[in-house]
C-alpha cells in the first residue's frame, strides 16, 4: 500500500539532493576560478576545496543577513514604530468607518 508522506519525503530528499549538489559545483566552480584568475594574475595564494566552502557561507551569510535588513527596514515606521501589515489596517479601517 502506498503511505502518504513517502511523496513528500521523496520530495524532500530529491531537495537536499539538489542544494548539495549545487552547493558542491558551485565550490568547484569557485576553486576553479580562483585559482586560474587569482593564482595566475594577482600570484594570489591557491585554494583548497575548504576554502571554496568558506567563501560560499559567508557569501551566503551576508546575503541573508541583508536581506534580513531589508525586510526589517522595509516594515519600520519612519517615527521608529514597528509597521503593521497592510491588510490589518484595511480591516481596522473598515471596522472603525461601519
Amino acid at each position: 500500500m502506498h503511505e502518504p508522506t513517502s511523496g513528500r519525503l521523496r520530495r524532500w530528499s530529491h531537495g537536499v539532493l539538489a542544494i548539495l549538489l549545487t552547493v558542491f559545483a558551485s565550490g568547484v566552480l569557485l576553486l576553479w576560478a580562483w585559482n586560474t584568475i587569482a593564482v595566475g594574475l594577482f600570484q594570489a595564494p591557491a585554494f583548497a576545496f575548504k576554502h571554496a566552502l568558506a567563501v560560499q557561507a559567508a557569501i551566503a551569510s551576508l546575503v541573508a543577513q541583508s536581506l534580513v535588513l531589508a525586510r526589517h527596514l522595509r516594515r519600520a515606521d519612519p517615527d521608529g514604530a514597528a509597521a503593521t501589515r497592510p491588510e490589518v489596517d484595511r480591516r481596522r479601517n473598515v471596522a472603525a468607518n461601519a
